[in-house]
């Protein structure tokens, strides 16, 4: 019984592994964008042209998007004061308290967008020139499934690593010693590095 247990349990993996892999596998073409700031009106598609064009120098056209919309949910409204005005009656929507100095606003939290390429070239073009978004307050990284996303941040708070990083869907780590590895879903990292 205990065999068969074994067995059920490494084939369950197995499933997982290969799920995973394809979830991954149909992400290729994909990116996600942190940073861009919200609009109502906004095109997703020429607001990721615009920004990819004046801070990373890559001409990008509509057609070499296929989609580009926000992803997650949107953040909850801060409560205002419905007719802006101040307990002294005058009017609050400038920014400042009834005393003249200015009022603390909270800055709304933007959702990252997510942006399917046409092509897949054209998406390599974007993530090796990623480096050029440092100091800009914008982050474009591959678009991970959720047991990529765990498994990066396991793999970045071990003791052994270095450094970690995603390419082309695969978890890759650096070691102090200067090993790079392919991480797979269920390895031990401990095996890994040693």
């Amino acid at each position: 019984l205990l065999t068969e247990l074994v067995g059920v349990k490494q084939d369950l993996r197995d499933v997982l592994k290969h799920a995973n892999y394809n979830e991954q596998y149909s992400r290729r073409s994909y990116v996600r964008i942190f940073g861009l700031k919200e609009n109502p009106e906004e095109n997703c598609v020429t607001e990721v042209i615009n920004m990819v064009q004046t801070n990373m120098t890559i001409t990008l056209t509509p057609a070499d998007i296929q989609a580009a919309h926000r992803v997650g949910r949107l953040p909850p409204e801060t409560p205002q004061n419905e007719d802006h005005t101040s307990d002294d009656g005058t009017d609050a929507a400038d920014g400042a308290n009834a005393d003249g100095t200015q009022r603390e606003t909270r800055r709304k939290p933007c959702r990252p967008v997510i942006v399917r390429f046409s092509r897949r070239d054209d998406k390599f073009r974007v993530i090796s020139n990623v480096r050029k978004l440092k100091q800009t307050g914008y982050a474009i990284v591959e678009d991970l499934t959720k047991k990529n996303v765990e498994l990066l941040n396991r793999v970045k708070k071990h003791r052994s690593v270095q450094s970690a990083w995603a390419t082309n869907g695969k978890i890759k780590a650096k070691s102090h010693y200067g090993k790079i590895v392919i991480v797979n879903l269920f390895d031990n990292l401990d095996d890994l590095f040693a």
